[in-house]
């Protein structure tokens, strides 16, 4: 499966991912581990791009497969067994996180595939194995924001928080996952408009407070990355006591 995609042009592969949609009902029980891994660990490498009539982005593309895949049994107990089997060969937490919350009882996230108590005991799990990460690891994750967040958010009263390390790698890539764009139409033009934002009280959340968060951007800056400068003048902004409008600000 996973050859297959591979071989496929990069601009064709995520609109075949959300086309197998349509097959759900042919999958076969041993065909579930294989699908299921196979997209999540590719999701990471995929092009961003809307797919499809509804315009579905790529990573909703791929979930709405993996759903279909897990859910295709019918089973609590084959989808207990299935997430038991497959957390071990998913390459990211993100990954990991993203299958445990779509079996679990989060409202408005997870469609109770498993039992709730079966649903916790991933979820600690994977807290407990999130908050070990290396530094190494941490700077592999795509969604590092949303993965920290989850991590601190969703604790129990016995569990110490996640905390972010004081490393380039990682600071660049909470701030590229705390990145949104959002598209609009000026009145009385037809130009499109971009406009980027950053989820700057969830990056001040996860350092602990602003001072520390501007610490950390200046490491960044130090490190001379490539293809930094954009989200370092973007974070100067924040920095400076800019807000976008829809937050209040000018």
């Amino acid at each position: 499966f996973y050859a297959h995609l591979s071989a496929l042009d990069r601009d064709q592969i995520v609109n075949t991912i959300a086309s197998l949609e349509a097959y759900e009902d042919e999958v076969t029980p041993e065909r579930v581990l294989p699908g299921v891994t196979t997209l999540l660990n590719m999701l990471p490498t995929l092009p961003e791009k809307e797919c499809g009539m509804l315009g579905f982005n790529t990573q909703t593309a791929v979930n709405r497969v993996v759903y279909r895949l897990v859910r295709s049994q019918k089973s609590e107990t084959f989808v207990e067994g299935l997430v038991q089997n497959a957390l071990p060969l998913l390459e990211t937490a993100f990954a990991k996180l993203t299958l445990i919350q779509m079996v679990g009882h989060r409202e408005g996230i997870g469609d109770k595939l498993v039992p709730e108590e079966v649903a916790k005991k991933f979820e600690r799990t994977w807290r407990s194995e999130f908050r070990g990460l290396s530094a190494d690891a941490l700077a592999r994750e795509s969604k590092l924001l949303y993965s920290f967040l989850t991590a601190n958010q969703e604790a129990e009263a016995n569990e110490p928080a996640a905390v972010a390390p004081a490393d380039a790698r990682i600071t660049w890539r909470l701030l590229l996952s705390a990145r949104s764009e959002s598209y609009g139409q000026a009145a009385n033009s037809y130009a499109v408009t971009k406009s980027t934002y950053l989820a700057w009280d969830d990056l001040i959340n996860i350092c602990g407070t602003e001072e520390i968060l501007r610490q950390r951007i200046d490491e960044l800056r130090a490190a001379n990355f490539e293809d930094c400068d954009e989200l370092l003048q973007l974070a100067d902004r924040y920095l400076g006591g800019w807000r976008p409008k829809r937050f209040g600000g000018k």
